[in-house]
């Protein structure tokens, strides 16, 4: 995360940085667990897919109840619901 926390903050530059981020991260898994970069790559992209389809599916899940309370429209007192 160095590279991304050294550089993230200037504007244009935080996408070279977040890449660059991704390449260490790898070269550190492959360095530090024997593997060869294919897997050390694969295992990246696990560790990012992973809670990004968990956070998808939670704000799909936290839209669609919020779409069936706003479609029941205002209820409770001073809105005429009893």
């Amino acid at each position: 995360m160095t590279p991304s926390l050294l550089l993230g903050w200037i504007p244009g530059v935080n996408i070279i940085a977040a890449i660059w981020a991704l390449i260490v991260e790898i070269i550190g898994i492959r360095q530090l667990h024997e593997l060869s970069t294919g897997k050390a790559v694969l295992a990246v992209i696990i560790a990012i897919a992973i809670p990004a389809i968990i956070g998808i599916a939670l704000i799909a899940v936290f839209i669609t109840s919020m779409s069936e309370l706003m479609s029941q429209g205002p209820s409770g007192p001073g809105f005429g619901g009893y």
